[in-house]
């Protein structure tokens, strides 16, 4: 799951925090879902907009209510779940 919060919910006293640093609505999740795993997902990117994306790791029948969730914070720009890629055919 791929999650994009609104900027003001990666920043800590006008300073974007850094890549390793969980946004509190993230934290939450975790605390909620143990087996849920949260990672930046351009952890080395100094970029402020891509310091907002998130990688969200859990069971697949997890998924779905915590989509919903997610898309219901208002810390959350979006939430969505990526669809599955299949490598193109060459003819």
């Amino acid at each position: 799951m791929i999650v994009k919060l609104k900027k003001a919910a990666t920043k800590s006293e006008g300073q974007i925090r850094a890549a390793s640093t969980v946004p509190s609505v993230l934290e939450q999740v975790i605390e909620r879902h143990p087996d849920v795993q949260v990672q930046p997902l351009f952890p080395d990117d100094t970029d402020p907009e891509m310091a907002t994306l998130y990688v969200i790791t859990l069971p697949e029948s997890k998924a779905e209510p915590l989509l919903a969730e997610l898309n219901n914070e208002r810390a959350v720009e979006y939430a969505h779940i990526p669809s599955e890629r299949k490598p193109m055919k060459k003819n």
